[in-house]
């Protein structure tokens, strides 16, 4: 869990079906590391294309999707539905 921790984002290697790998960030309430998690963001392919060094690659994109929605979470408590990146364009 600490290199989990560590790197900001899990990964499973033929964990939950023989074949597939997958790598997962979570979504926070807040845009802070303590705030609580209220879900996860993931890809999941199979073993021979998702290989360490493409979940290396994806990990990127994983954490960029939940650290936007994470930024995005409590907006729909106020109203605003806009992403952050929708607001920024305008």
């Amino acid at each position: 869990l600490e290199v989990t921790r560590k790197r900001g984002y899990g990964v499973a290697e033929e964990e939950g079906e023989p074949g597939t790998a997958a790598i997962a960030a979570v979504i926070r309430r807040q845009h802070e590391p303590s705030a609580p998690v209220v879900g996860t963001v993931s890809i999941a392919g199979p073993v021979a294309r998702l290989t360490a060094e493409k979940r290396e690659q994806f990990a990127a994109y994983v954490l960029a999707a939940a650290d936007e929605l994470s930024a995005f979470w409590p907006a729909h408590l106020l109203g605003e539905y806009a992403l952050p990146s929708a607001r920024a364009a305008e």
